[in-house]
């Protein structure tokens, strides 16, 4: 029939933006020094778009939980940080690898409407060397390189420098 009207609104799926969400560490295989690295995403949709996620750590082949958690989103769009806890009841192995997953909620009620990004993270031995971003970086260390950078951006927000080395 011609006079059929759409019966419900759809206006909590997450909407097409461009960029799109981003790990901002490598997906296929980022590397850390620490046990208790940090995540970090961009994350393009707003607070009213999207208000929860959920992160997950598991073992490499995804049965075994290492962590989960989930969160509200209050300062979207933009770059986010997700450090995982101190006290995990295990520690990260060595040359290890972890699947995580980032899941964004943007329809409760219909997980096809959510946004995936994961990837794996493996621990390395650290190097009494390494002491700024720059040093992580050039060994592909991205969580710990990134995590570096961002602390000391923000000890130093108007240092030029980092900055530059931010963008």
């Amino acid at each position: 029939p011609n006079t059929r009207i759409p019966g419900g609104t759809r206006d909590t799926y997450c909407p097409t933006v461009d960029p799109k969400m981003t790990a901002l560490v490598p997906e296929e295989m980022g590397l850390t020094v620490s046990n208790s690295p940090t995540f970090w995403f961009y994350i393009p949709y707003n607070s009213q778009e999207v208000q929860t996620g959920e992160f997950v750590l598991q073992d490499e082949k995804g049965e075994k939980d290492i962590y989960r958690t989930t969160f509200k989103f209050s300062a979207t769009p933009g770059i986010v940080s997700l450090p995982l806890p101190e006290n995990l009841p295990k520690s990260l192995e060595i040359e290890r690898p972890y699947l995580w997953s980032l899941v964004v909620f943007c329809n409760p009620e219909d997980t096809d409407d959510n946004v995936a990004l994961e990837g794996y993270v493996k621990r390395v031995k650290g190097n009494s060397n390494f002491q700024v971003y720059t040093d992580y970086a050039k060994k592909g260390i991205w969580h710990d390189a990134l995590t570096d950078l961002a602390e000391r951006r923000r000890d130093k927000p108007q240092d030029p420098k980092l900055e530059e080395d931010w963008k």
